[in-house]
């Protein structure tokens, strides 16, 4: 692990109480909208518990998850996330934006009652390795490219498929 990398950790040594509860205060204030909307849902399922008292226990429960080291492991997360996620618009704006605009019938998977759009999986992954590989090879901007990846072979699949 960087320790370097870990601005929390970086807080707490060389401020030490100050540094936490800096971390609690920025953990707080960024975090804010995450934890009302979760309190909100918490009370509605258990009133008689107080929305402050859900708040506290989420931040403390953060801080606690941040210093167990799990912060490296949501960076993971998150960078599996942006890889995966970006090819789906590309299928979108294909799919209803620019098929149409060609004269291809979108609806032809509906047509022919097939329960999965197997093109849209496929463009699906073709994009997801498109924006992994873009990534590895420390490339601008995986995530476009991922797009772009799926789109086009989304559009190009769907103007074969037509036809058939």
């Amino acid at each position: 692990k960087d320790s370097f990398a870990d601005p929390f950790l970086i807080a707490t040594r060389t401020m030490g109480v100050v540094g936490g509860i800096m971390a609690w205060i920025l953990i707080w204030t960024t975090a804010d909208n995450d934890f009302w909307h979760l309190s909100l849902s918490m009370v509605e399922l258990y009133p008689k518990i107080r929305r402050w008292i859900y708040d506290t226990i989420l931040v403390i429960f953060s801080i606690i998850v941040i210093y167990a080291g799990v912060l490296y492991r949501y960076t993971d997360f998150a960078t599996t996330l942006s890889i995966i996620w970006p090819a789906i618009p590309g299928i979108f704006i294909a799919h209803y934006y620019i098929l149409p605009k060609m004269g291809v019938d979108i609806y032809v998977i509906k047509k022919r009652n097939l329960p999965v759009n197997v093109l849209a999986i496929i463009s699906w992954i073709v994009g997801a390795v498109v924006a992994y590989l873009v990534k590895s090879h420390a490339l601008p901007l995986p995530e476009l490219a991922g797009l772009v990846a799926a789109l086009v072979v989304y559009a190009i699949g769907m103007m074969v498929y037509k036809g058939k």
